[in-house]
């Protein structure tokens, strides 16, 4: 699909939808030979880049085809990838030759807008660290069945298996047209500026003050079509306490829950991913601290 967000907010905002059944995750499927050539394209003047907002949207990206590329390509594919959404865990797999890569388990039970889980597995874990993708953290690279010999050099040979080791000449018809080229001379696959990006807001050791919070939000839900995805775990004053909200959203479509007191033997750290267009990172991290209660007032 072009543009995931309407479908997540039709099932988070639709009583009878959501009654029945609810959104686990958003896996997007990356084709390796393809995608730095889709996401260099030009565009009108203010066009969505569909590629990068579709990367952007995932909890999980399923890089397919890394046999048909070099591992230089493959690496460059992934770097572009976490340029965008350096949340989503990446898993490199060649479908078409084993549809089965994949084991089924990591593409169910995401959960990824399920907030009583985010607040699970910070139970478990004692503390989770947003910023962090849940593969990184678990200390595993996410690669499946792909290799990248270089014994095949058989410009007719047609094994699908030995998609990334045929040469090709770069003649003067060589433009950039051919999207499985690894020439590091065409830019379409070396410079790829999307203005779709990734970051985290922290605030460590001081309660945010929930007035001057909502005010944050009320500005970034006025631009909220760049708005992809944001989620967070937060420590506020409430009544003379710290309080824990879990905060989830999508485009302008919002969940800020309570979750009771702070727990006395953590220390507080506030922590909120923002995935969106045009996010301005210095502004936006500068307004996250003037959020920060004076501790004359906690």
């Amino acid at each position: 699909m072009a543009d995931p967000g309407p479908v997540c907010k039709t099932f988070g905002l639709d009583p009878v939808v959501n009654r029945y059944c609810t959104i686990d995750g958003i896996i997007t499927v990356v084709d390796a030979a393809h995608f730095l050539t889709q996401l260099s394209r030009k565009r009108p003047e203010g066009a969505v880049n569909e590629p990068a907002q579709q990367v952007a949207f995932a909890d999980k990206v399923l890089l397919n085809k890394v046999d048909a590329v070099s591992r230089d390509k493959a690496q460059k594919t992934i770097a572009a990838i976490r340029s965008i959404n350096a949340f989503a865990p990446v898993v490199e797999c060649s479908l078409s030759l084993k549809p089965d890569a994949v084991p089924v388990e990591e593409l169910v039970s995401i959960e990824a807008f399920d907030l009583t889980r985010l607040l699970t597995v910070e139970s478990e874990q004692g503390e989770v660290d947003l910023a962090v993708p849940e593969s990184h953290a678990a200390g595993h690279e996410h690669s499946h069945d792909h290799s990248h010999s270089h014994s095949c050099e058989d410009p007719t040979c047609t094994d699908p298996s030995h998609g990334a080791h045929h040469g090709h000449s770069h003649d003067a018809d060589c433009r950039g047209s051919d999207s499985s080229c690894d020439h590091d001379t065409h830019d379409t696959h070396t410079h790829h500026d999307t203005d779709i990006g990734s970051m985290v807001l922290e605030l460590k050791d001081v309660p945010m003050d929930i007035p001057r919070f909502n005010h944050l939000l009320d500005e970034l839900l006025e631009r909220s079509v760049d708005l992809y995805r944001y989620k967070g775990i937060l420590a506020c004053a409430q009544g003379g306490k710290v309080v824990r909200l879990v905060l989830q959203g999508v485009h302008d479509m919002l969940d800020l829950s309570f979750s009771g007191e702070w727990p006395s033997e953590k220390p507080l750290r506030t922590q909120v991913v923002l995935i969106g267009r045009k996010l301005d990172k210095a502004a936006l991290e500068q307004r996250f601290r003037e959020c920060a209660l004076l501790p004359d007032v906690v």
